[in-house]
C-alpha cells in the first residue's frame, strides 16, 4: 500500500468516528476548498504551446488518449489542437503532458 492510500484510509477511519453530520459537512467544505486551490494553481500554470492531454476520469470521451497543444487560453476554457481538429474545452478536464527529459 502506498503512503497516499495509507494516508487516505487513515482520513476516513477518522470520517467514520465523528457523531454529527455538522462535523462532517464542514470536513467535506474544506476539503473542496482545498481540492479547488490546488486545481486552481494547476490551471495557471498551463500557457499557450504545452502539450495537454485529458484527465483519466474522461477516457470514454474524445480525443482521450492523445496529446494536444494548447492554442489560446480563455478564462475558463482553452482551444487544444489535437492533429487537424481544434478543440474548446474546459481546463479542468486536461493536465499537462511532462516533456521527457531523454528526448
Amino acid at each position: 500500500m502506498t503512503h497516499e492510500q495509507v494516508k487516505y484510509n487513515k482520513i476516513l477511519t477518522l470520517m467514520q468516528l465523528c457523531d454529527d453530520a455538522e462535523t462532517l459537512r464542514k470536513i467535506s467544505d474544506n476539503a473542496n476548498s482545498i481540492y479547488k486551490e490546488k486545481k486552481r494553481r494547476e490551471i495557471c500554470q498551463l500557457k499557450v504551446g504545452d502539450k495537454v492531454e485529458l484527465l483519466p476520469k474522461f477516457q470514454n470521451r474524445r480525443p482521450y488518449g492523445n496529446i494536444g497543444v494548447i492554442e489560446k487560453i480563455n478564462i475558463t476554457k482553452v482551444k487544444v489542437r489535437y492533429g487537424t481538429t481544434l478543440w474548446n474545452m474546459p481546463m479542468t478536464m486536461i493536465r499537462k503532458v511532462e516533456d521527457d527529459v531523454n528526448t
